[in-house]
């Protein structure tokens, strides 16, 4: 599965990429629920990802790392700063950070990583701007 996510981080980065004109960085707006080992790592998977595929932040690409720390209300403002901030895409680690920008956030691009799917955890009307690989809900 964490190799399925990494891909549709790179092919939406890469469709990012061949739209832009000039010496322009993508901005790159990077969102996690809450400090946890399993999200942590797969943070450290994406960014060295990226990396390995030549997207280095700071360079050619700008990275804002925010972080809720469990806190749900952060996870709005920091989606509304990333919209203010004019990002070109938003990566979501947390399931609580998905369901939030598939509501809030429906002209960026979404990859969202460590979560259920927007229709396992009930959301309606989803926006075609949410990407990414889901674990399955048992209920």
């Amino acid at each position: 599965m964490r190799k399925l996510s990494i891909v549709v981080v790179f092919l939406t980065v890469l469709t990012l990429l061949s739209c832009t004109h000039g010496e322009k960085k993508i901005k790159v707006g990077y969102l996690q629920i809450t400090e946890d080992e399993v999200l942590n790592t797969a943070k450290k998977g994406i960014f060295q990802a990226l990396e390995d595929s030549g997207f280095v932040n700071g360079q050619n690409i700008k990275i804002i790392d925010n972080n809720a720390q469990g806190d749900l209300s952060m996870i709005i403002t920091i989606l509304l700063s990333f919209k203010s901030q004019g990002v070109d895409l938003i990566i979501t680690n947390g399931t609580p950070c998905m369901a939030a920008a598939a509501q809030y956030i429906s002209k960026i691009p979404v990859v969202f990583t460590i979560a259920f799917g927007p229709e396992q955890v009930g959301l309606k009307n989803i926006s075609p701007n949410i990407y990414g690989v889901y674990d399955p809900l048992d209920a």
